[in-house]
């Protein structure tokens, strides 16, 4: 397989991986908010064409600044991985502009910054668990099929397919776990206001 195609194939999961990140949000923040109304295909289409460009573009400053981090030195990878990482479901939930976000996402994690830590690698251990078990089914039956010298074009369309499903199945773990750190950290600023 040519490089051109591996690429091609991480470029267009990641798209697809963000697509499906901001429709996930939209709809637990539907849900959130309304629990009795349902969110129809068009309103959904409208709010996905709207929220899309930011989420991208928040996704890759994310990645950006968490490569860069633990390029540097490590710890400042983790430390803006666990800053950054409720950006998104701000910008999604509060219709912010994705500065905002950034700035509100370091305003609460801030506060409870190691709380925060442990629930991120909490649903990320699920994340990682989950997709093992749901990987392991097609890693069994891509190797009974296919050697390691016999891997063609359409083999590797398929399986790379199949694995960017496995990715979005088990990625709705650490995404509802943002929207739950978001929401616990929220009621934690509240009280924090109301005490002063």
């Amino acid at each position: 397989l040519e490089w051109e195609n591996l690429w091609f194939a991480v470029i267009s999961q990641a798209l697809v991986w963000i697509v499906f990140l901001t429709i996930t949000l939209i709809y637990l923040k539907s849900y959130c908010n309304n629990n009795s109304k349902d969110l129809s295909n068009k309103a959904m289409w409208n709010e996905l064409l709207y929220e899309f460009p930011k989420v991208f573009i928040v996704q890759f400053l994310y990645i950006s600044i968490i490569f860069f981090g633990l390029a540097s030195f490590i710890i400042p990878g983790i430390y803006f991985g666990v800053s950054l990482a409720l950006t998104a479901t701000i910008v999604v939930f509060e219709n912010s502009k994705i500065f905002q976000g950034i700035r509100k996402s370091f305003m609460l994690t801030g506060t409870k910054w190691f709380t925060s830590l442990g629930y991120l690698l909490t649903f990320y251990i699920v994340y990682v668990v989950a997709r093992i078990v749901l990987q392991l089914p097609i890693s069994i039956i891509g190797s009974s099929m296919y050697g390691p010298d016999q891997m063609t074009k359409l083999s590797f369309t398929v399986i790379s397919t199949l694995n960017a499903i496995v990715n979005m199945l088990a990625s709705i773990f650490p995404i509802i776990g943002s929207v739950f750190l978001y929401y616990t950290l929220q009621q934690h600023q509240k009280h924090l206001n109301e005490d002063k």
